[in-house]
């Protein structure tokens, strides 16, 4: 996942990550309790923590999913994204995924992956936090492509 985040990072000029072995386990912990309880949801207080949170879910009723297409699926969110008001595209649309990957001040990654069943659940956690507010023009820049 590290190399994955860090390739769409160079894209965006933003600065490489490294792996963090406390996020690991972090999200480790949480990708285990929502495949135990087979939820998908956010860990809450992670801005008391400073930490950003991406998860994904994947199924498939005959193979089992790798996990391996979270980071495709998330920067897949750009999208919706508009480079020129620096904000998504429409008020529904999905980025927040995309913009945390991406973000400049994000220097740290850690992931977990867990399964239940043909269900596979990816956590990646972030530190710093991404998707402040009044903080996008400094940290999601354009694709140099």
């Amino acid at each position: 996942m590290l190399v994955q985040h860090n390739k769409y990072r160079l894209l965006h000029n933003s600065h490489p990550m490294t792996l963090s072995t406390s996020l690991n386990a972090f999200a480790q912990e949480w990708a285990d309790y929502l495949a135990m309880n087979n939820l998908f949801e956010h860990r809450e207080n992670l801005f008391s923590l400073n930490r950003g949170e991406n998860i994904y879910y994947s199924y498939d009723s005959v193979l089992l999913p790798s996990g391996m297409d979270a980071a495709d699926s998330w920067y897949n969110e750009i999208s919706d994204w508009s480079f020129a008001s620096n904000s998504p595209k429409s008020p529904n649309a999905v980025t927040a995924h995309f913009t945390q990957m991406v973000w400049n001040s994000s220097l740290q990654l850690g992931c977990g992956k867990s399964y239940y069943g043909n269900k596979v659940y990816v956590v990646c956690n972030y530190f710093i936090a991404g998707n402040m507010l009044k903080e996008y023009d400094q940290n999601v820049f354009e694709p140099n492509l």
